[in-house]
C-alpha cells in the first residue's frame, strides 16, 4: 500500500467513526471543529489529537515523510568472490598456499554473509622412502541480519508498516504500533533491520606420512 492509498484508507475509516460518534457529525467537518468537540485548546499539537476521529491536516503536504517501505527494506544485492593461490618448491620440498574471500549482500539492507578461507600445505621428502606433509585450513565466516526472515520477523512486519511518519522520525518509526496515525511516531533506536551477527571460526590440521616400499 502506497502512502497516498494508506491516507485514503485511514481518512475513510476515521470519517466513519467520526460520523457515527454523534448526530450531526459530517465527514467534511474540519480538524478544528473536531478539536473543539474534544475540547483541545492547542490545535497545533498533533500529539494531543484523538487519532480515532481526527484527520491529520498535514497528510498530503510536505510536513510529513512518505515512506516506501520496500524501497527502504530491499536493495540490489552484490556478490564478490576473490581467490589467490601460490605453488612452488624445490628439491625434496613442495608448498601450496591459497586464500579466498567471499562476500554476499542480502536482499534486505544490513543483511549478508562473508567468509575467509586460507589453506597452506607443505610436503617434504625426508628420505627416498619417507614423505611427510602438513596442511592447515583455517576459515572464518559471518552472517548478519538474522531477524529478517522467519515467522513475525522484519520482512513480515514491513508489509504492515505505516507509510507516513514525522519528518524527524523517518524510517525509525515504531512500526508495530499500527494504531498510530497522527504525529505519534517516535525516533527511537528501534531499527527495521536488527544487525545480529553470527560468527563461525574453524581450523583443520592434516598431518600425513607416506612410506614408499
Amino acid at each position: 500500500m502506497s502512502s497516498s492509498e494508506w491516507i485514503d484508507f485511514a481518512t475513510e475509516a476515521i470519517n466513519k467513526r467520526w460520523t457515527a460518534l454523534a448526530p450531526g457529525n459530517l465527514a467534511s467537518d474540519s480538524y478544528e471543529k473536531r478539536a473543539q468537540y474534544f475540547n483541545l485548546a492547542n490545535t497545533t499539537d498533533y500529539n494531543l489529537a484523538n487519532i480515532n476521529y481526527m484527520i491529520d491536516p498535514r497528510w498530503g503536504t510536505n510536513q510529513v515523510a512518505y515512506i516506501d517501505w520496500q524501497d527502504e527494506f530491499y536493495r540490489p544485492a552484490a556478490i564478490q568472490n576473490y581467490q589467490l593461490a601460490v605453488r612452488g618448491g624445490g628439491k625434496g620440498i613442495k608448498y601450496a598456499i591459497s586464500g579466498a574471500y567471499f562476500d554476499q549482500e542480502g536482499l534486505a539492507i544490513n543483511t549478508g554473509f562473508n567468509r575467509f578461507n586460507l589453506s597452506a600445505a607443505i610436503d617434504v621428502n625426508l628420505s627416498d622412502k619417507i614423505k611427510a606433509g602438513i596442511t592447515l585450513r583455517p576459515s572464518y565466516s559471518q552472517s548478519y541480519g538474522a531477524t529478517v526472515d522467519g515467522k513475525d520477523n522484519t520482512a513480515h512486519k514491513m508489509l504492515s508498516m505505516v507509510p507516513v511518519a514525522e519528518l524527524s522520525a523517518g524510517v525509525y518509526t515504531n512500526f508495530w504500533k499500527l494504531t498510530i496515525q497522527m504525529g505519534r511516531f517516535y525516533s527511537k533506536s528501534d531499527r527495521i533491520n536488527g544487525k545480529y551477527d553470527q560468527r563461525y571460526q574453524r581450523i583443520q590440521i592434516i598431518i600425513k606420512f607416506v612410506f614408499l616400499v
